[in-house]
């Protein structure tokens, strides 16, 4: 998709967005029907509209909202810097999404503890100045944002996280795409990090400005890895389906949150993944030419602190089948061989030191460690680990992970499932709420 045609789309998106909330406002007018709510009221309310507000019998907001991005490629790996066809440095990207989010109400016991998160579905698509060798990025994410500081009943400053998966590249080829160190498999990892202003323009529309950082990589499932990242500017519009409540209604005025009792709780996860491998000989880079099996058990005592945040340590327990394999040798047709290794220099046992930012739904986690029991070689090393857990129950968990080695070089994916030991964190939401709400 070229510029002229992102350009239609987000006009077109904007418009619908544009009806959408004109819909909104002239339901919220003029019910279909012509009758007003002809219930007496002391606040001379008597005779109103009715309209759909976020409170008790609502506990869900949702919204719409569409956004461009003007972007900057950072240089960070050779082919970005100018060994690409072209000659020279890659720098202009762009970039346009569509997503839908529910929230908790603000006014809540949740919405307080939590800062009024919002959680939800995006489609993205990226487009490069070098298409052919890049490719374009077309993807689909899980997102989750807050607010940071409300600046005025209007005006705010919130963060938002985005995770998810990308097509569309053009995967490094000897003979086709030679020079495209950047990625070696056609679909890639997506993680988006930004902050936004966002400033309710209307009742029901929010106009969002914010500054965002995009990573894309195969998490080291295929080389080459060397990932390509973005920097820049995003223009949004969003619409709510429900009137804005800029102050508590009766019913959640007094809605406080619950004190916290600090706690230890124990996460046990249970992960694998694949990878393939390189190695550097007399300058030379070599390749394995197979993939191999990751796997690993962790168990971590953490302490919860309050609602938002836990610390504590992880023993962390891998089974790496690519490790040590430095003996390969070219055959007499240049194919190479790699022979067995032994088990135990395929295994480690390591201790990380873990933190984990909590909110409803998501946890995002980060961890550094090192491996204090191997033989040696590649798995006596520092190892940093960035993960989510998606809560399926309030105590079975999806665990997506990554982890890096000695802080630059990536390793692997931690793919698995995980189960929470004595959470004693009080309940406030529903992790599927049901349709009637119990009054």
């Amino acid at each position: 998709m070229n510029r002229r045609i992102a350009f239609r789309l987000m006009c077109a998106v904007g418009a619908t967005l544009l009806w959408a909330a004109a819909a909104g406002q002239a339901d919220a007018a003029a019910p279909p029907d012509g009758r007003r709510d002809s219930s007496a009221s002391t606040d001379g309310t008597a005779g109103r509209y009715k309209t759909k507000t976020a409170g008790p019998d609502r506990p869900f907001r949702h919204r719409l909202g569409a956004a461009g991005e003007w972007l900057r490629i950072l240089p960070t790996n050779v082919f970005i810097h100018g060994e690409n066809a072209r000659g020279r440095t890659l720098r202009r990207s762009h970039a346009a999404r569509l997503e839908y989010a529910f929230g908790l109400d603000p006014h809540s016991s949740a919405g307080r503890a939590y800062g009024a998160p919002w959680t939800g579905l995006g489609i993205v698509h990226y487009g490069f100045e070098d298409r052919p060798e890049l490719g374009q990025g077309w993807g689909a994410y899980l997102y989750q944002g807050a607010q940071l500081v409300a600046f005025t009943p209007r005006l705010s400053l919130d963060y938002g996280w985005r995770f998810g998966l990308t097509g569309g590249w053009h995967p490094y080829d000897a003979e086709r795409n030679p020079y495209n160190r950047s990625h070696g498999s056609r679909l890639n990892a997506y993680l988006d990090a930004g902050l936004e202003l966002r400033w309710a323009a209307a009742p029901r529309f929010d106009v969002i400005l914010g500054a965002t950082f995009a990573h894309f990589s195969n998490g080291g499932t295929t080389i080459p890895n060397a990932g390509l990242n973005t920097f820049g500017a995003r223009l949004g519009l969003s619409y709510r389906f429900e009137t804005r409540d800029f102050a508590p209604d009766a019913a959640t005025a007094l809605a406080g949150i619950p004190p916290f009792r600090r706690h230890w709780s124990y996460d046990l996860v249970a992960f694998g993944s694949w990878r393939q491998r390189g190695y550097v000989r007399n300058g030379q880079k070599y390749v394995l030419p197979s993939k191999y099996a990751v796997a690993g058990l962790s168990i971590a005592p953490m302490r919860n602190l309050g609602y938002r945040f836990r610390v504590g340590m992880a023993l962390d327990a891998v089974y790496d089948a690519s490790a040590n394999r430095v003996r390969f040798y070219a055959d007499r047709e240049g194919i190479l061989a790699v022979p067995d290794v032994p088990l135990r220099h395929q295994l480690a046992l390591g201790l990380s030191g873990r933190a984990e930012y909590v909110m409803p739904w998501f946890i995002l986690g980060a961890g550094i460690g090192y491996n204090v029991l191997s033989v040696g070689g590649d798995m006596r090393n520092f190892y940093q680990i960035l993960a989510l857990k998606i809560d399926l129950t309030h105590s079975v968990f999806l665990h997506v992970g990554y982890n890096l080695r000695n802080f630059h070089e990536p390793n692997y994916l931690m793919l698995g499932l995980g189960y929470r030991f004595h959470d004693l964190t009080p309940r406030l939401y529903r992790l599927f709420p049901s349709r009637k709400p119990k009054r």
